[in-house]
């Protein structure tokens, strides 16, 4: 009975092996890499930086529109980079650390576009969310 039991868990050591070692892959599936001291380091796995939320623009008279947003995990250093999507606008990014700004040139009949994404502070950044003033 020990025998059989001894040779089971070697049959399963060696398929494991045979499995992740001779493939050349971590337990995780992903390829090791070499670092500069030829050492075998992890890659590195990074976390997905949320966009903001509650995207809106509203007319507020005439040729203003207010744009808002929030964003929940705003943190010192971070920043929303935005801009005009709207054919014909000035597409500059422009930055700000609040969570609206005030557009003075959308006469009626103009439907402004606006994209705005988050920088934080380690210099990660989320993907543009955009909207259209309905």
């Amino acid at each position: 009975m020990v025998k059989v039991v001894g040779a089971m868990v070697a049959v399963v050591l060696v398929a494991a092996f045979a499995i992740n070692g001779l493939s050349g892959r971590s337990s995780g599936g992903v390829p090791p890499s070499t670092g500069p001291d030829n050492t075998t380091t992890s890659p590195t796995i990074e976390t997905a930086v949320a966009r903001v939320k509650d995207l809106a623009i509203v007319r507020t008279g005439g040729q203003t529109v207010r744009v808002s947003w929030s964003y929940p995990g705003f943190a010192k250093g971070d920043r929303f980079h935005w801009q005009r999507c709207d054919l014909g606008s000035d597409p500059t990014v422009r930055s700000t650390t609040a969570t609206q700004i005030v557009l003075t040139d959308a006469p009626s009949g103009v439907y402004p576009c606006v994209g705005v994404r988050v920088q934080l502070a380690d210099g990660r950044e989320s993907d543009v969310e955009q909207q259209v003033l309905k």
